[in-house]
């Protein structure tokens, strides 16, 4: 057996990947944010999302069944005026939901803007 390859010699050999360290330096930025505001950050962020999904799922809601209307046929009278009203309700629905979610958005922007401001170095 060579005296290179005997197991002592493999089993005190550094086995993996190497690791090298680089340290970096890198300047943070901090907030004087209470809790509150991060909860009504959060909570804002939240709720824009949700209105922003129930607007998208109305919205296709909507489409879809205006594509149905008119690649079909024939359509029952009464089935038919009640995709009407359903597809403009669907409509409404996406509008007011998306109009809420922006609301909200400007909203959160509004405060983290003011956060900023208030927590600026100039200030002090």
């Amino acid at each position: 057996m060579d005296k290179a390859r005997s197991p002592s010699k493999l089993a005190a050999r550094a086995r993996g990947a190497s690791v090298r360290h680089l340290y970096v330096t890198r300047e943070v930025k901090t907030y004087a944010i209470q809790e509150n505001e991060i909860r009504t950050l959060g909570a804002l962020g939240t709720l824009a999302t949700i209105f922003w999904s129930v607007g998208s799922g109305a919205l296709s809601l909507g489409l879809s069944m205006r594509v149905n209307s008119i690649l079909q046929v024939q359509i029952v009278k009464p089935n038919q005026e009640l995709a009407s009203t359903l597809m403009w309700i669907f409509f409404v629905i996406a509008a007011v939901c998306y109009g809420v979610a922006i609301i909200l958005a400007l909203s959160r922007h509004s405060i983290w803007n003011t956060i900023r401001r208030e927590s600026s170095s100039e200030q002090f």
